[in-house]
């Protein structure tokens, strides 16, 4: 599997867009309690249309619900412009949007509760392309045929799923294990404690920051090490590499 140049450049990327998922995953209920709405007083009633206070559960609720919605609307979209400019295309630059998205919580303060569902719905657009990452397997699998001899599909299938579980556990846990280390109040009988203004920089930098900089890093990678540059020629290339091959005949390899 690893012999498969194709096959090996997707690994960076998969581990940097999986990481930057998780991290979302992770730190967005630390983002909503401690960054925007500030919920440290259980006496205090507060609500989503107060001006500058709101509740940290009923934001979080709406944020996740705008980031699956931003999702499910952008899926067609990715469709169609994968289809006007080619699956690598639209691979590639679900990177640069999600760096462009992402980047928007930078303007996110205290109290913009909207502002973080708004930006939560255009963050979903760059998760409706998750299954570009399948198109492009699926043409490393028939260059390995092509390389190999034989179709390994289970095999790459079966990597391809165990990667995103590996990176996802550590990618989860060294946030909170940060923030914990930097002097992390935890919640005393359900409340919310006053964190220290480094904490919430980690915050911020571990939900923003950092994700923002790997979309970007995946971006490069993509676009720098992928050896190729048109899906549909280079399936074309495959396929009739393979015919040859069947049929005993001398072929040139795509790459």
């Amino acid at each position: 599997v690893l012999e498969n140049r194709p096959f090996r450049t997707m690994i960076i990327p998969w581990v940097l867009d999986t990481t930057l998922l998780s991290l979302l995953a992770t730190m967005m209920p630390y983002f909503a309690v401690h960054v925007v709405c500030e919920d440290y007083d259980p006496t205090d009633e507060r609500t989503i249309d107060d001006e500058k206070e709101c509740d940290s559960q009923i934001l979080l609720g709406m944020a996740l619900c705008s980031l699956l919605l931003g999702a499910l609307i952008a899926m067609p979209l990715w469709h169609l412009i994968a289809r006007r400019f080619g699956d690598i295309t639209a691979w590639q630059a679900t990177n640069l949007l999600n760096a462009l998205t992402n980047g928007l919580l930078i303007f996110v303060g205290s109290g913009d509760q909207w502002l973080t569902v708004g930006i939560s719905l255009i963050n979903g657009f760059p998760i409706g392309a998750v299954f570009l990452t399948d198109n492009i397997l699926g043409l490393t699998i028939d260059y390995d045929e092509l390389r190999a001899g034989v179709r390994n599909e289970a095999s790459f299938t079966m990597f391809s799923s165990f990667v995103p579980k590996i990176v996802a556990v550590p990618a989860q846990a060294f946030p909170i294990a940060v923030i914990a280390a930097a002097g992390f109040k935890a919640s005393k009988d359900g409340v919310s404690q006053e964190q220290s203004a480094w904490v919430v920089f980690l915050i911020r930098a571990f939900f923003v920051y950092i994700p923002t900089v790997l979309a970007l890093v995946s971006f490069a990678v993509k676009y720098y090490t992928w050896p190729f540059r048109n899906a549909e020629e280079a399936d074309r290339k495959i396929k009739k590499a393979l015919q040859q091959f069947l049929l005993g005949k001398p072929f040139e390899d795509p790459l």
